[in-house]
């Protein structure tokens, strides 16, 4: 069996995924990744996308009494995240505020 490497790239190419030389596949490959650029803007930046994601959801949630729990869980975590906050007094109403900062004050909670 004497394999060439015409063959070799020939195979190479029947296994590839993504043809580079194909622009039309080319801006196929490039729709599917989720780049930060594209993405909406952090609000507040020191709690991350994962928080602001959170925020999103709860502003979502049919019934007050579910917001309010998700919302107590959220700021937990943010008081997690930021433990530098911990040290400035009243912290829980700063992050309530930041809560409401991140949701443009939207939420809908006690």
């Amino acid at each position: 069996l004497i394999i060439t490497l015409k063959n070799i790239i020939s195979i190479e190419r029947k296994l590839t995924p993504f043809s580079f030389n194909n622009s039309k596949m080319n801006n196929t490959v490039e729709n599917k990744f989720d780049y930060n650029t594209s993405r909406d803007k952090l609000i507040l930046a020191e709690y991350g996308r994962n928080v602001q994601n959170m925020v999103e959801y709860i502003c979502e949630l049919p019934t007050k009494e579910e917001r309010n729990k998700y919302a107590q869980v959220v700021i937990d975590m943010m008081g997690f995240l930021n433990p530098h906050l911990r040290d400035v007094p009243d912290f829980k109403h700063k992050l309530w505020d930041h809560l409401h900062i991140i949701s443009g004050f939207r939420i809908d909670v006690d």
